[in-house]
């Protein structure tokens, strides 16, 4: 049977290449003309010479053609193959209404499209009700195209949302237009004409720059956020390096907490509106300090202001003699604070001093008294921190002299005294491990465990540790402020000495009240010596008239008496 037909094949070949007449039948490839027909048994195919080499019959252009690869059929041309198309610019390019491709399977035909719709959109598409399914090499499902909700699944088969990656489980994110979930906890996000939703079921966790040693920064409604968090821009106030900061272009708050404090630092005043001004603020333990990162009590104010004139009454101690005095001023300029720099402004300063609450030792020896302040020392000095306090010269007791003699008076509080005070001649900030290392001068003898006082050209007043000393050279760890400049104030000490000048004007009081007490002894032991004197003076008087009455009689007499020859 097969040798009938090759011969009806031959037959008609040669009837055509003869009605071409261009065409030889041949029965070896030796030697050919061009237009040789012959049947290549090695590669079961007829042949043709086209002067330079055998060409398959089935394809008449130049080139190698199509070829059977076993049972299937590929091209070995070097080019690409048009379909449609003249000069292809892919190894299959195809200009048409489309591409099917269809699949009969338990008599259910699927078919697939590719189309083209004018010169801009590719489409994909299968024959409806059937959905688009992208599977690895080995078959398993990966990417799903549901075809009912124009949904794409990655991970999943049954999307609900536009973009699905994984499972929701049954946390409800529905219609949404990227989903993400591992089966059991998912999040979503949405855009609507009124808002951009972002939900989750778990906590959200934003780590900008997640492998870099010192994290990254979250900016909102700002393009170059320089703090942890930054809402709006900071202008160029140069706040930066803090955990939160907002600013609206001019004007910047910045928080930051440390192991030794939690600082708010704003370029305006800081006001307080507890509901609207209808309740009290309240601040529970620990310290608050404004103007100082350092307050040595439950409020410190280190600042003060100057009131305008004012008619006021005051209670000081004298500079010159160091005694209470009780005074007023119609045209007085105060200089205004809350702890210890400056004075109290008020209306009335009220001290609890009920007997109901203390237990009553006894009056002081007011005599005792005065011999303590006749021993206390007022001394003229100039404080060490110059650029502090300039170099303004105080008459003011030193609490270390006034310890020795009045004990009662001295409090030993932790503060810093500024026994460094010197510029460091090199700083350098290690990010990674939060530590500075700063250069001094001298030495200084410091000691692993101190705390040190810096003022930074930004953050203002800092502490920190000592974990390291080398001669003039010491690190400090927990740093959080990078800078290559910063002023070293000096140690914190426990032992820092404040003074009780109330308990010294009530001393100074009690002083009084014995000089007031010597001095009524001595004005009525002088009263009675005045008494006594006016006595004698009056008994004088009374002598000396005697004494001249007597001596009118003596001379009378006298005169009465004749005298001998």
């Amino acid at each position: 049977m097969k040798n009938i037909s090759l011969f009806f094949t031959v037959l008609l070949l040669t009837n055509a290449f003869v009605q071409a007449q261009s065409v030889t039948l041949a029965t070896s490839t030796l030697n050919p003309t061009k237009g040789t027909v012959v049947y290549n048994n090695g590669t079961n195919i007829l042949q043709y010479w086209n002067g330079t080499a055998w060409i398959p019959v089935i394809n008449a252009a130049s080139g190698t053609g199509w070829a059977l690869n076993g049972t299937h059929l590929r091209t070995t041309n070097t080019g690409f193959v048009g379909i449609g198309i003249p000069a292809p610019e892919a190894p299959l390019s195809v200009r048409a209404e489309g591409i099917g491709i269809s699949q009969e399977t338990n008599g259910s035909e699927v078919r697939m499209g590719f189309y083209t719709e004018g010169s801009s959109v590719a489409t994909v598409q299968t024959h409806t009700p059937h959905d688009l399914t992208f599977a690895t090499g080995n078959g398993s499902p990966r990417v799903y195209i549901k075809h009912n909700s124009g949904n794409i699944g990655i991970g999943t088969p049954t999307p609900n949302n536009k973009l699905q990656i994984g499972s929701l489980g049954s946390n409800g994110f529905v219609g949404n237009q990227l989903a993400l979930g591992n089966g059991t906890h998912a999040m979503a996000i949405n855009q609507t004409n009124s808002v951009a939703f972002l939900g989750s079921s778990t906590d959200i966790i934003l780590n900008p720059r997640y492998f870099s040693s010192g994290g990254g920064y979250v900016g909102i409604n700002t393009f170059s956020p320089a703090n942890l968090l930054q809402i709006g821009s900071m202008g160029g106030t140069g706040y930066a390096g803090n955990d939160i900061a907002f600013g609206n272009g001019s004007n910047v708050t910045g928080i930051s907490q440390t192991n030794a404090a939690l600082t708010i630092a704003t370029t305006t005043d800081v006001v307080f509106r507890a509901n609207n001004n209808t309740t009290q603020v309240g601040i529970g333990g620990g310290r608050v300090g404004i103007n100082t990162l350092t307050p040595r009590g439950p409020l410190d104010v280190a600042s003060y202001s100057n009131t305008a004139p004012l008619s006021v009454a005051y209670f000081f101690r004298s500079s010159s003699t160091g005694n209470p005095v009780v005074s007023s001023n119609s045209s007085y300029v105060a200089p205004i604070s809350i702890y210890a720099d400056n004075g109290v402004l008020s209306t009335a300063f009220v001290a609890i001093s009920d007997a109901r609450i203390k237990n009553i030792i006894g009056i002081s020896s007011s005599v005792k008294d005065l011999e303590t302040v006749k021993t206390l020392h007022i001394t003229d000095y100039t404080m060490k921190d110059h650029l502090q306090h300039g170099t303004k010269t105080y008459k003011k007791v030193i609490a270390q002299q006034v310890e020795k003699v009045y004990p009662q008076a001295v409090t030993h509080i932790t503060d810093v005294v500024p026994d460094i005070y010197a510029l460091a001649e090199k700083a350098v900030f290690d990010e990674k491990n939060k530590t500075l290392q700063c250069l001094l001068e001298k030495n200084y003898e410091l000691k692993i465990g101190e705390i040190l006082q810096f003022i930074h050209p930004e953050k203002g007043k800092l502490k920190a540790e000592v974990i390291e000393v080398s001669d003039n050279s010491f690190t400090v760890k927990d740093w959080q402020y990078p800078t290559d400049k910063i002023f070293v104030y000096g140690r914190e000490v426990n032992d820092f000495r404040s003074v009780d000048y109330e308990a010294l004007s009530m001393l100074g009081i009690s002083a009084i009240q014995q000089l007031a007490k010597e001095n009524e002894e001595v004005r009525l032991r002088n009263n009675e010596l005045n008494r006594k004197n006016d006595e004698l003076n009056r008994k004088l008087e009374q002598m000396k008239s005697d004494f001249s009455a007597r001596l009118e009689a003596i001379e009378a007499q006298l005169s009465k008496t004749p005298t001998g020859n």
